[in-house]
Formats: structure tokens, sequence, C-alpha cells
């Protein structure tokens, strides 16, 4: 199935966030809260976007001994190829996930202070962001903090071009006609945000931003545009303050 898939760029990720609620109501039997909050933990962003950068045959041997504990004559059995061929292609695939980890080119991995201090990170975020006070948003990034927003082709890398950016682009800098709603996405802070475009006083679904921290700053933000779709997944109306959409 994967390999019926064309092939993506690194730039051209096509990821989509998940909400935290997902695991809600596991029934009894199923994987456990800490299980659970492990498997969160391990589909961030960072370990979506690094799977985008494998073959199809190093994904599915990857999730098959990796995610779902597959031994690997099970795995070869099931792809029909020999023991030492599924060995090294999930040898190859670690390293390429442990290279992305460590390099971030596609997104940060998550690693906050603590959860009183990324709740007061996200609230001063949005307090900046209400005011637009761009510099006040820039002092909360990491000098290397990395903007994206798949599956467009763009990337900043560094809080000036991040800072600049939320300067001018989103609704030409107006950052006041965009208010921003907190919700949670692949164990991460995220916030949906909602923007009055033709100036009626009507603030209607704008995108999503989820945030990667670095201790008390933030070092990744992955935006992604409007979608109706993606909104109600996450419980989300299409009108702020309409629970219709």
């Amino acid at each position: 199935m994967i390999e019926r898939r064309a092939p993506l760029s690194p730039r051209d990720a096509r990821l989509q966030p998940y909400p935290d609620t997902l695991f809600d109501g596991i029934p009894a039997g199923e994987p456990g809260p800490e299980e659970v909050a492990i498997l969160a933990e391990g589909f961030g962003l960072a370990l979506i976007a690094a799977m985008q950068l494998l073959s199809p045959k190093q994904r599915a041997v990857l999730v098959l001994r990796d995610a779902l504990g597959w031994r690997s004559a099970e795995v070869a059995a099931c792809l029909g190829d020999s023991v030492a061929a599924v060995n090294s292609a999930l040898q190859r695939a670690r390293a390429t996930i442990a290279k992305e980890r460590e390099e971030g080119t596609l997104a940060r991995i998550n690693a906050p202070a603590g959860n009183a201090v990324e709740s007061a990170v996200i609230a001063r975020f949005r307090e900046a962001w209400a005011r637009v006070d761009i510099e006040a948003i820039v002092a909360l990034l990491t000098d290397d903090a990395l903007l994206t927003m798949p599956p467009v082709r763009m990337r900043f890398e560094g809080s000036e071009a991040i800072g600049r950016f939320f300067a001018t682009e989103p609704l030409g800098g107006r950052l006041d006609r965009i208010e921003l709603v907190e919700v949670r996405a692949n164990g991460q802070p995220a916030l949906a945000s909602y923007a009055d475009e033709d100036r009626d006083g009507v603030r209607r679904a704008y995108g999503v931003m989820v945030l990667a921290l670095a201790g008390d700053r933030i070092s990744g933000i992955t935006g992604f545009p409007r979608d109706e779709a993606l909104f109600a997944r996450f419980g989300l109306p299409a009108v702020l303050g309409s629970r219709a959409g």
C-alpha cells in the first residue's frame, strides 16, 4: 500500500496533527495510561515527519518491529523477505529517524521543562500575539526555532526570520484580528486560530499551530492551513463562538 503512494519530498511532508483525545475511552485490556502516554509521545510530529523520509519497506519494517513489537522472523514472513533483509532495513530506518531527530530538519521535538512552564509559555505567546508584540514573540523563541507549514513548501529557521513572517504574512501582520484557542495535538501544546478576514467581526477557522518547546522557550511551530475537517477532528467549530459550525 505504501509503495503505491507517490513519494513525498521532505519539504512537502503531508503531516496531520491528531488530538490528544484520540486515545480517550480505550477499553479495558487495551494499553493502560502509561503505555498510551508513551505511544502519544512516540508519534509526535517529529517522528511523523521523519517517517516520510523512509522507503516503503523501511517504514513497514519500523512500524511492525518497533511499534507493534513483531519479531524479525514474523516481519520477514509477512513481507515475503529474509530475516537478514528485514534487520538491514530496520537498521537503516532507525538511523534515518535518529538523524532527523538530531538535526530536526522537518519538525522539532517537544521537550518542555514541565507542565507549569509549558502553560506559562503558551499564555505569554497568546498575550504577545493579541498585542501584536513581535519582539515579545521572538523573545519566546529559541535562536534556531523552526517554522514549517506542510504541505506548503515554506520554511523559516531562526527566531528573527519567524518574527518577520508573523509581522508581515498572517493577514498582513494584523495578528490582533486572529484569535488563538488553546488545544493539544500529538501530545504537544497547539493553538487553533480564527481570523476576521472579511473585517465583518466574524472569526472563521484559519489554521492550527502545533508548538514544540525546548525547556522554557518555543523551538518549533508546525502550522496547518485552514481545514474545517481538521477543526472538526479537534471538536472545534468552523466559526468561533458557533457550535453549529
